[in-house]
């Protein structure tokens, strides 16, 4: 019953909030908004159409989740896609994670939605300059320090978290970890830290960029949507100046290769032998990079390069 309230009278509050807005005006909206509904869609769609431009900024789009869900009902799927398609049809400008979901979007919604999008790279993570430097003055100056797992590890989220090789050593940090009471003498659980904590408290060589229930490949809907989106827990590790090991599939590798920022691999239990081959020389220039990443990450340099060319096109269209 409060679900459905919610749902109701969402909309209500979005055109008390978004009332003063004209033709001419440019609102930057967070995507997904809480408690959306397909009557938040159409007013905003019903605002664009009086000439306010929309620019969504997209975290997560279920349609690239729920399209291959087949646990989820056709009524629901269809209802997923009608709202999430009317506001990007709508919108003056997207913002997507990356390349690869722009092209996912293409496929799904067409080349209208394509064209009218740019690909932010990597989600920006803020840091004070005092955070910034106490997590840099604990950062591992050694590549076998451990791999760090950071996230929800929820078992049905994150079952991997429950299949690691005994060969490497990893650091836990997160919710609804389960494994506590039977785990591996190679595996340390941390506790739980907000996210504004966690980046001096992260101790390892390594972040983990890794989703799904299997440690072999990521798999199911939380897995093979890697290979579309930008995690956040990236951001978190090359922010706090920890090089990455991530899926070799994910959207995010190609940036990680790009950048010399970490190690791609095909399944958990190549990572042992990936850090053996790498002599300390080839991880040292790789903090260098993670360094040089994350003073863009700090200080927000990724979204303000995807509104600046977003602004300079609306401008030009005037």
């Amino acid at each position: 019953a409060l679900k459905l309230r919610r749902r109701l009278f969402s909309s209500s509050d979005w055109e008390r909030r978004l009332g003063v807005l004209g033709s001419g005006d440019t609102v930057f909206i967070q995507f997904p908004v809480h408690n959306h509904s397909i009557g938040v869609s159409n007013y905003l769609a019903s605002l664009a159409h009086q000439g306010v431009r929309i620019v969504l900024i997209v975290h997560d789009l279920e349609s690239f989740r729920i399209v291959k869900n087949r646990t989820e009902s056709v009524l629901r799927r269809l209802e997923l896609q009608r709202e999430e398609g009317l506001l990007l049809e709508v919108c003056a400008r997207i913002v997507f994670h990356n390349e690869r979901m722009r092209e996912r979007a293409r496929e799904l919604f067409g080349e209208r939605v394509y064209a009218k999008s740019v690909a932010l790279g990597c989600f920006d993570y803020l840091l004070s300059d005092e955070l910034a430097c106490e997590a840099d003055s604990r950062l591992a100056t050694h590549k076998d320090e451990g791999v760090i797992i950071a996230g929800n590890l929820l078992q049905r989220k994150a079952g991997y978290a429950y299949e690691l090789p005994d060969d490497v050593p990893f650091v836990l940090y997160g919710p609804n970890y389960t494994g506590a009471a039977n785990k591996s003498p190679n595996v340390r659980y941390e506790g739980v830290f907000s996210p504004d904590e966690l980046p001096i408290h992260l101790r390892g060589s390594f972040g983990l960029v890794w989703d799904g229930p299997s440690a072999d490949s990521c798999v199911g809907a939380y897995g093979e949507y890697l290979a579309v989106n930008n995690p956040h827990k990236a951001s978190l590790y090359l922010a706090s100046g920890i090089p990455v090991i991530i899926w070799e599939k994910a959207a995010l590798a190609s940036f990680v290769i790009t950048h010399g920022c970490g190690i791609t691999v095909a399944s958990l239990s190549e990572i042992g032998q990936r850090i053996e081959a790498l002599d300390n020389a080839a991880y040292a220039k790789m903090v260098e990079n993670t360094h040089s990443i994350a003073r863009k990450l700090r200080s927000g340099k990724y979204l303000r390069r995807a509104l600046t060319t977003i602004m300079s096109e609306l401008s030009e269209e005037r």
